[in-house]
C-alpha cells in the first residue's frame, strides 16, 4: 500500500472495519510512514485479522497526547490474529509507540521503540483469549517513559533477541498465564 501520513492536525490514518457485520481483514503492505501527527500516527480498528508491514511511526502526539500505532481487533466474534512483518520503528511518540489489543495470536518481527514519552515503548495484549504472542528478529526497547516492552497474555509468550535498556520502569514486563 505504501501509506504516508505526516504532519496532520489529528490522526495520520484511521482504518476501521469494526462496524456490525464487518468480517474482512485489514492488510497494509509496502513501506508505511506515519510521523509528526497531532494524535495517533496509525489507528486500526477491526473485527477481522490485521496484517501490517514495514511501519515507521515517530513523533506522533504533537498535540499533547497520542501514540505511534494503535491496533485493536479484540472485539471480533472469534479470535483474530495480528501480524506485523518486516520491521516496526516507533520512536519519540508522546505516549506508547505501538499498542496492540487482540483476543487472537500476536506476532511481530524487528521492533524498535525508543524514547516514547509517558507510556510503554511497545504494549502487546491478548489476554482476552488464549493464543500466544511471538516476537522474533532483533528487537530494541530503550529510553521509554514506562516499560520498554509490556506483554500481557493468557497464552504462551516467545521472545527472541530483545534488548531493553534505560526505560523508566522495567525493560520488559511479561505476564503470561501459560
Amino acid at each position: 500500500a505504501n501509506l504516508t501520513a505526516s504532519g496532520n492536525q489529528s490522526d495520520g490514518v484511521m482504518l476501521s472495519n469494526s462496524s456490525p457485520g464487518a468480517i474482512g481483514p485489514v492488510t497494509v503492505s509496502g513501506i508505511n510512514v506515519f510521523n509528526g501527527n497531532d494524535r495517533i500516527g496509525l489507528s486500526v480498528s477491526s473485527l477481522g485479522a490485521v496484517t501490517l508491514s514495514n511501519l515507521t511511526a515517530s513523533g506522533n502526539g504533537t498535540g499533547g497526547s497520542g501514540e505511534g500505532v494503535v491496533i485493536d481487533n479484540s472485539g471480533a466474534l472469534t479470535p483474530q490474529a495480528v501480524k506485523l512483518t518486516g520491521y516496526g520503528a516507533f520512536n519519540n511518540n508522546h505516549n506508547t509507540g505501538l499498542s496492540v489489543s487482540s483476543a487472537g495470536a500476536i506476532s511481530a518481527v524487528n521492533l524498535t521503540a525508543r524514547n516514547n514519552g509517558v507510556a510503554n515503548g511497545v504494549d502487546l495484549d491478548n489476554a482476552l483469549g488464549t493464543a500466544g504472542i511471538t516476537l522474533t528478529g532483533t528487537n530494541l526497547f530503550t529510553g521509554n517513559g514506562e516499560n520498554g516492552l509490556h506483554v500481557n497474555s493468557n497464552g504462551p509468550v516467545s521472545l527472541t533477541k530483545v534488548t531493553a535498556d534505560d526505560n523508566t520502569l522495567s525493560g520488559m514486563y511479561v505476564a503470561s498465564a501459560a
